[in-house]
């Protein structure tokens, strides 16, 4: 009888052991893939994310330019405005760091363009001030053209 009790004690251990060690493989296999999925993502997955918002807020860029020139200063924020909610919309879809950076990038630029348009209606009474804006506008559109650039470049 204590015979039988110390092979089913045995037995008992041994499976017990054998379904922790499985028990912890698993789990690991599962919460790795799951880490992994949600953390991790490719330069090519993020890309395909922000290629798009990008490309939005370059035609946004053009299009808010040509509408400072007609001096419908309104319609140029509303554009700038609408792209750089885009651009948020794609930020909280990237979680690649490289690819977050330059679309981050994008946006801080855009918004920077964003406030200068709105800027311009208000100094349009300052030939001086007017001038000094104008010249911030063509620099930060430089600026987010070239971030446009780099993303585009990372993700080519």
């Amino acid at each position: 009888m204590e015979d039988i009790m110390r092979k089913v004690t045995t037995v008992a251990l041994a499976a017990i052991i054998l379904l922790t060690v499985s028990g912890c493989s698993v789990r690991g296999a599962t919460d790795g893939g799951a880490t992994q999925s949600t953390t991790e993502q490719s330069v090519a997955g993020a890309c395909d994310i922000a290629e798009g918002a990008a490309q939005d807020a370059e035609d946004a860029l053009s299009e808010a330019l040509a509408l400072v020139d007609d001096e419908d200063y309104t319609a140029a924020s509303e554009s700038i405005q609408s792209a750089t909610d885009d651009l948020q919309a794609a930020v909280g879809q990237v979680t690649n760091v490289r690819v977050r950076d330059e679309l981050e990038d994008i946006d801080e630029d855009m918004r920077e363009v964003g406030l200068l348009i709105d800027q311009l209606q208000a100094a349009a009474d300052d030939a001086p001030l007017l001038a000094e804006v104008q010249s911030d506008l063509v620099d930060d559109s430089r600026d987010a053209q070239e971030s446009i650039d780099e993303l585009t470049a990372l993700c080519g």
